[in-house]
């Protein structure tokens, strides 16, 4: 009798956990904390550092850790350079787009190496893979302006 009383329990607290789970929620779910949505504002190589300006709603970690990996030009391996420093910006742009949820964040490599056409950016949070970007020499020909597209 006892064994089947715990029987009919099981299958009752069984199908419980069943319904509760095929339950559809009638709320709409928030992004969760880990997603982020990045985007590269802008890459800029001067002689003494590469600068790239990134949007970041959510959550991120950029440390000592942090580089740009590229496929080197001229010898053909894949290459890595860490961050200097990086800064969040406070400028009136920046100030608009925290009411939208989002961190403007400008981070200091050393500087890449002419002929570079994609490069990612690796940290702990974000990841952005393959940013291409388009060499634009100006006249004094001490900077490259490197555009995301």
């Amino acid at each position: 009798m006892k064994k089947s009383i715990v029987l009919i329990l099981l299958l009752l607290s069984t199908l419980k956990i069943m319904a509760q789970l095929t339950e559809q929620p009638s709320f709409r779910k928030a992004k969760p904390w880990w997603i982020d949505d990045v985007r590269v504002n802008f890459v800029i190589t001067l002689r003494e550092k590469t600068d790239i300006l990134v949007y970041i709603s959510g959550s991120y970690a950029f440390n000592e850790k942090t580089y740009l990996e590229y496929q080197s030009p001229v010898t053909g391996n894949v290459e890595k350079l860490f961050l200097r420093e990086s800064q969040r910006m406070y400028n009136e742009r920046a100030l608009q787009l925290a009411r939208y949820g989002y961190h403007v964040i400008l981070l200091e490599f050393p500087p890449l190496p002419e002929g570079v056409t994609k490069i990612d950016l690796i940290s702990k949070r974000p990841k952005v893979f393959g940013i291409s970007i388009k060499q634009v020499d100006y006249e004094e020909g001490d900077m490259l302006y490197l555009k995301y597209q």
